[in-house]
């Protein structure tokens, strides 16, 4: 079984090494290397080559710059969060205290928000979503911030915090985001025992196909609630 093992990982390394050599001129340039294997998800690889970036173990006559050099640290700490290494949160806070004023800490905030969200481990999700002051972001990477925090929120029952996330959002209706906002939203006022502002963007909702076939099940209640009879056997 140890055998087979080997010789797979072997077949693995040759296949990956032969699409290098046509996707790089150098397929030594540790700094690209450790992008191409950060992106195909094969993190330990990927660790190991932005490893040597930072302890400048590189080819004769190669330099790094200060950006490639921080990018580089930052994609070393997501490799070890990645990968479930216990310094992998440590590396990630210190590298977003020691370089909080550079525009890359704040694309750092959301995707370790993201990892976390997508473990749904939603309170750290919180942490590193609640701390990006957005700057550097663009419009879409903000809207899908404020869309995961609100969401984050909502499922820890926090509705205030939540609709506040939502808030940014729910009036761009270029986002992929808007009905998911609206529709959230109003589920936070209705919790809220908001009626009239839940029903308000429950409608809003209602155009999304994948919504819309929700919002009747809330609408009709809060008909019922308001005694509005007529509206709610419609």
């Amino acid at each position: 079984m140890k055998a087979i093992f080997i010789a797979l990982s072997l077949l693995v390394t040759v296949s990956v090494s032969a699409q290098l050599s046509k996707k790089y001129d150098d397929v030594n340039d540790p700094y690209k290397m450790g992008l191409y294997y950060f992106n195909e998800e094969l993190y330990g690889q990927s660790l190991v080559e932005f490893k040597k970036v930072l302890e400048q173990e590189l080819p004769v006559g190669y330099t790094v710059s200060n950006t490639m050099k921080l990018e580089a640290e930052l994609k070393y700490a997501q490799c070890a969060l990645r990968l479930g290494l216990t310094e992998g949160e440590k590396l990630i806070e210190q590298f977003l205290a020691e370089h909080a004023s550079e525009p890359i800490a704040q694309q750092a905030h959301l995707d370790v928000g993201n990892f976390y969200f997508a473990n749904k481990e939603y309170d750290k999700a919180i942490q590193f979503y609640s701390k990006s002051s957005k700057k550097g972001l663009s419009k879409t990477e903000q809207n899908e911030l404020n869309f995961k925090l609100g969401y984050s929120y909502f499922l820890r029952k926090k509705f205030a915090k939540a609709k506040n996330s939502f808030g940014k959002v729910k009036d761009d209706t270029e986002s992929v985001h808007y009905y998911p906002s609206n529709y959230y939203f109003g589920m936070c006022a209705f919790y809220q025992k908001n009626n009239d502002t839940a029903l308000e963007y429950f409608k809003k909702a209602n155009g999304s196909k994948k919504y819309g076939p929700e919002t009747p099940y809330y609408i009709a209640q809060i008909y019922f609630a308001k005694k509005q009879y007529k509206e709610t056997i419609d």
